[in-house]
């Protein structure tokens, strides 16, 4: 979908302002999901004429999700907070990567380029420009030659932006040489974004944080997965100062259908925070389109790192502070008042246990209502500690399921058992972050292998710290490595082209003949 000129600020009393941002917007839709994909770190949601933007089924008019975005903070050595955070009516994020100078944001070069921020691809496209990029004739697609593989350093950008395949080591993306884009899924749509370019409408201090967002879709004959959006993203710490206690994480703002009559829940054994209708049948309200009776449920599945808390936005999402949105994204309340359970203890996840004897929203004799909740997520970075030219990755995915019992939480049993189901596809594909290296490491390093082409083993020089994987040219994982290695033995691999893709982002073709 051509991506749509949203938002003019400047022109329109009334509209959500982002910092003075123009908001473009493009939309996910290549399985049963549709969803609609902001450039200031929102997603979700429709800002046109503020609907949610989270279809499914797609095409029936029914939508699960009001609101979602990414978000996180930490406190400096001082134990000053800094964050980036965004909210219904404005954002701490801007379009296009990290530059050193706030002035370098508005050279016509970087406006040009990096306005929109969002390019969508298809994994048919990367396969047909490899197949024929050397052909006579030959046209390289636009969301080929577009893609943003560098960034310009004399504009104080990082060299290495979105991934690519660097079939000669040199650091530069050259789609006429027959490199390509690095992506997930048959679909994807890419935003980079960062907190430095304007001041920050939430009051809080920048970070200088970098966050590649990618959103993106299988089709599948599994419904499980052809019913999932997932959601993979990058967070660099360009800035110069340590980040402690680091909490990323989402506000979101489920509508299941009829938004006025929903539970919310949590699943810790499957990382997992989740709504569901507050009783069997979910009619229509204000023009939104229920889903009837036997209502789903839909969720949010923390794949890599794990799920840290899942607590209701208490105190007013537009009129919260940052102190209050870091208390909430460490799992208590806007005051820093922790959440108790049904013993009395201590806990980050609320309402966890479904089921009738559970401890849960509807035993405890709670109004259903409309569910906004806060999504906290570990990082998997030592002690929480986000090191300036360091970079973490958090993968995510958006499931649902049906119910088809006369039973409260069927649609929640369902639910759970899809969300394992999506981890277990996830965990096949081989899509871990690979490596905490830092930023200069990621983009410096490079690796020589030989001979190419082989017959069976590969040598490696460079990779003894490196985590890599081998795929086929249609994404089958072939090989995966987490610590490091001085080969490759492909001698049980039929003959063809594979790619190796190193934790430093980097990628190179291997011939096995």
């Amino acid at each position: 979908m051509k991506r749509i000129l949203l938002i003019l600020p400047l022109l329109f009393a009334g509209l959500h302002s982002f910092s003075q941002q123009t908001v473009f917007f493009d939309n996910i839709s290549f399985n049963n999901a549709s969803a609609v994909v902001n450039n200031n770190g929102t997603f979700f949601n429709d800002y046109g004429d503020q609907t949610s933007g989270y279809e499914i089924p797609k095409n029936s008019g029914k939508n699960a999700i009001y609101f979602m975005n990414l978000m996180g903070g930490g406190t400096d050595v001082n134990n000053q907070l800094k964050a980036a955070l965004s909210d219904y009516a404005s954002s701490d994020f801007f379009p296009g990567p990290y530059a050193t100078d706030v002035q370098n944001y508005q050279t016509p070069a970087y406006v040009s380029r990096f306005s929109e921020s969002l390019w969508a691809i298809e994994q048919t496209t990367i396969n047909d420009h490899i197949a024929h990029w050397n052909d006579s004739g030959y046209v390289i697609p636009t969301a080929i030659s577009n893609w943003p593989a560098n960034g310009n350093t004399a504009n104080g950008e990082s060299q290495i932006l979105a991934p690519f395949s660097d079939l000669d080591g040199d650091h530069l993306y050259e789609p006429e040489t027959g490199e390509y884009p690095i992506i997930r899924g048959d679909k994807a749509i890419l935003c980079i974004l960062n907190d430095h370019a304007d001041v920050h409408s939430s009051g809080a201090e920048t970070i200088g944080l970098e966050l590649h967002i990618l959103f993106y879709q299988y089709t599948s004959a599994d419904p499980a997965i052809d019913n999932t959006t997932f959601i993979h993203s990058r967070w660099y710490n360009r800035g110069t100062q340590t980040l402690y206690n680091f909490k990323p994480g989402s506000t979101v703002d489920f509508d299941l259908g009829n938004p006025q009559d929903d539970y919310y829940g949590t699943a810790p054994q499957s990382n997992l925070a989740y709504v569901y209708n507050g009783d069997m049948n979910d009619e229509p309200f204000a023009g939104q389109i229920g889903y009837g009776e036997y209502p789903p449920a839909v969720g949010i599945v923390a794949l890599n790192t794990g799920l840290a808390s899942h607590v209701p936005l208490t105190g007013g999402q537009n009129s919260l502070t940052p102190s209050q949105y870091y208390h909430l994204l460490s799992g208590k309340d806007n005051f820093g008042t922790p959440f108790y359970d049904e013993n009395n203890q201590i806990t980050t996840y609320m309402y966890n246990e479904e089921g009738v004897n559970g401890w849960n929203q509807y035993t405890e004799g709670l109004p259903s209502g409309d569910v906004r909740s806060v999504v906290g997520f570990n990082t998997g970075l030592n002690d929480g500690i986000f090191r300036p030219n360091t970079s973490f990755c958090l993968d995510l995915a958006v499931v649902y399921a049906n119910n088809s019992t006369n039973d409260l939480f069927g649609s929640v049993t369902h639910l759970i058992s899809v969300a394992d189901s999506v981890q277990t596809f996830y965990n096949t594909q081989g899509y871990a972050c690979l490596s905490t290296l830092s930023v200069e490491q990621n983009e410096l390093v490079s690796v020589q292998l030989f001979p190419n082409p082989t017959t069976g083993f590969i040598t490696l020089k460079g990779a003894e710290n490196m985590s890599f994987e081998v795929r086929s040219t249609d994404g089958k994982l072939i090989h995966r490595e987490l610590n490091g290695a001085s080969f490759i033995d492909l001698s049980a691999v039929q003959a063809g082209i594979y790619t190796i893709t190193f934790s430093n982002n980097t990628t190179t073709m291997i011939c096995k003949q």
